[in-house]
């Protein structure tokens, strides 16, 4: 009498060239299959005639491991097929549970598939290249409170996440909610989102949109749902999340972006410049010297003060074309302007943040001097503080990556952060302060409202003039039927200064309101 023997194997997604050799090996050696109907369509080729295959239904699992275990004790080698590999939300687990239950002597073999995350991932790209994790949204057999905290804690790790069971008839809610958690977490809405329904069937279908955009409407029972980390890009239809080789050629070029970081920058940014060229409410002439001033410098107060004459494009060339412009001389010019503007020195602190790595507590807490750390994956980029908001010492602030003017610097409350955030998402990156600020001074214009009382700018001097640390560069007012608004700059050090500085103001007889600009 044979060895009793139950093979458990997974089939892959569906397609017949995705049985690995070893399975169809045990097809043609069973004399039982026990499965779901839907599947045996894609192993019969595989069996010896006269092979029984047991349907059990769907949902009926442990009635189709006791067949599997009762067929087995007979003597019978038994194959229990699972779609995807066996082992993943598959029978090999409850197989080996009744085994111990039934203290049982059949031997049991377990042979692996192409699961279905695995199958979808190769048709979307490379998109766990990285770190990743599986998830079901399946509460039959997990409470959905558990599932809730295991979306957190992938959305959190910054995991790419693959997702089972996204959607059926009775579960239309919960892929929403893990949408929601992924963007509560942080994940960026332009992550890319891949989702592939029937991987490797003849209905195969194949999406690649962003976080934002996905619509859990259009998946269901047969789709897996692939999420990006916050690395992971879309590019020349493929999503990719890059394993980190190119890490260590980037660090040998200090004044660059990091090989994969840059890629994905400038990708990414002109996906957008390209989504926004459809934008039909910006007239032509108009739109490609706003879209490229955005694109390079991320000043959004461009789009109100740009001008551009109407009928620009035209006219320029138009006027190449009759001769009237030397294409080579305006190119000389602008030459020559690029290297004026490089010549000239902004007032507002510009340095390299080469020399600046991510310090210890304790020796933050002892330094001498300030210091603004940024995401260490971009040492050795120049940057700017936001003349758009001033950010200054002890502000909480973020970076902004430009195209060709290294990192802008911006306070997290600036006036444009929200649009950054929408559009270019992508190009942020974390900075704060560290140690102490000593020495350097930042420029302030602050708004003061009140009632035209006399003597009220020689007070309002005053003050300033006795504030250790704090210099007055100018002042305006604005007089009119008794009240009066005016606009003061001033240097100061950091943010701890200035809120003194603002409190003391206020205090000043006919003052109403002290704002920062």
């Amino acid at each position: 009498m044979k060895q009793s023997k139950i093979i458990v194997a997974g089939i892959g997604p569906g397609n017949e060239q995705d049985i690995t050799p070893a399975v169809i090996t045990a097809l043609q050696e069973a004399d039982a299959v026990v499965g779901y109907k839907y599947y045996f369509r894609f192993v019969t080729p595989h069996l010896r005639p006269g092979t029984e295959c047991i349907d059990t239904g769907m949902k009926r699992e442990r009635v189709r491991a006791e067949q599997a275990f009762e067929l087995a004790e007979q003597g019978k080698t038994v194959c229990v097929i699972s779609s995807g590999d066996a082992g993943i939300y598959g029978m090999t687990p409850l197989v080996h549970e009744m085994k111990r239950e039934r203290n049982s002597d059949v031997e049991i073999v377990s042979l692996p598939g192409i699961s279905a995350f695995q199958k979808a991932a190769s048709l979307l790209g490379a998109p766990v290249g990285h770190d990743f994790c599986v998830i079901s949204l399946s509460d039959l057999m997990t409470p959905w409170e558990r599932i809730e905290k295991r979306i957190i804690a992938a959305a959190a790790a910054d995991f790419v996440t693959a997702v089972y069971n996204p959607k059926s008839d009775g579960r239309y809610w919960q892929l929403y909610r893990l949408k929601e958690l992924f963007l509560q977490e942080g994940r960026s809405p332009q992550t890319p989102v891949g989702y592939v329904r029937q991987a490797g069937r003849p209905e195969q279908e194949v999406h690649i949109t962003t976080l934002e955009a996905f619509d859990p409407e259009e998946t269901d029972m047969f789709t897996v749902v692939l999420i990006g980390n916050s690395q992971s890009y879309e590019w020349n239809g493929a999503m990719i999340t890059p394993r980190g080789y190119y890490r260590e050629e980037a660090e040998t070029l200090p004044r660059q972006l990091p090989t994969n970081k840059g890629q994905d920058i400038m990708i990414r940014s002109f996906r957008t410049i390209e989504k926004e060229l459809k934008n039909g409410n910006i007239p032509l002439d108009h739109k490609w010297a706003l879209l490229h001033a955005i694109h390079t410098t991320a000043d959004f107060e461009m789009e109100k003060l740009l001008y551009m004459d109407k009928g620009a494009v035209e006219k320029l060339y138009q006027k190449i074309a009759d001769g009237a412009l030397d294409v080579n001389e305006t190119l000389d010019k602008y030459v020559e302007q690029q290297k004026r503007d490089n010549d000239t020195h902004d007032e507002i602190i510009y340095r390299s943040a080469e020399g600046y790595n991510l310090q210890a507590a304790q020796e933050e807490s002892t330094s001498k001097e300030d210091v603004l750390v940024i995401d260490q994956n971009l040492k050795g980029l120049e940057f700017k503080l936001a003349k758009c908001c001033n950010p200054i010492y002890g502000d909480d602030v973020f970076g902004f990556v430009t195209v060709s003017g290294g990192i802008k610097i911006h306070r997290a409350d600036c006036p444009n952060a929200t649009q950054m955030r929408e559009r270019f998402g992508y190009r942020i990156v974390k900075a704060r302060w560290a140690g102490k600020s000593v020495g350097t001074q930042y420029p302030i214009t602050l708004r003061v409202v009140g009632h035209d009382d006399i003597g009220i700018v020689t007070n309002i001097t005053s003050i300033i003039s006795k504030e250790n640390g704090i210099t007055l560069r100018s002042i305006g007012i604005d007089s009119n039927d008794g009240l009066f608004s005016g606009t003061l700059t001033v240097m100061v050090g950091d943010t701890g200064h200035l809120e003194a500085l603002i409190k003391k103001l206020r205090t000043v007889k006919g003052v109403k309101q002290v704002s920062r600009n």
